[in-house]
C-alpha cells in the first residue's frame, strides 16, 4: 500500500470496499471527521505500533471511539497515536484530519 500524508484540514476519498493507506500523524491531539456516503459506513482505526511494524503489515489496529459510523461524525484522538486508516463499506466515504 502506498503511504499517504494528509495536510492539515485536507480531505481524502476512500472508495467503497477499500481501506485508506496508513496516515502517519505528526502530533496529537488530532480531530478526525468521518463522512460515509449515503447507505454506507466508515470505520476509522488507529495504531500505537512503530512505523516499521505498520510498513511490514504487523501492526494492531484499534477502532476509534465512535466505531463504524453511518452518518458524518467528528471525534478527537487526545493521546498520541502513530497512524490512522479508514475503511469504507457500501459507499465511498471521506475523512478529514486536523492536527
Amino acid at each position: 500500500m502506498p503511504k499517504q500524508r494528509l495536510d492539515r484540514g485536507s480531505r481524502h476519498r476512500i472508495e467503497a470496499g477499500q481501506t485508506l493507506a496508513p496516515v502517519y500523524l505528526s502530533s496529537c491531539p488530532a480531530s478526525i471527521a468521518a463522512s460515509p456516503g449515503q447507505g454506507g459506513s466508515l470505520l476509522v482505526e488507529y495504531t500505537l505500533s512503530q512505523r516499521q511494524l505498520i510498513e511490514n503489515g504487523q501492526t494492531l489496529w484499534h477502532a476509534w471511539p465512535a466505531g463504524s459510523v453511518t452518518e458524518p461524525t467528528v471525534d478527537a484522538l487526545l493521546t498520541p497515536v502513530i497512524a490512522i486508516r479508514a475503511t469504507a463499506q457500501g459507499a465511498d466515504g471521506f475523512i478529514e484530519i486536523v492536527e
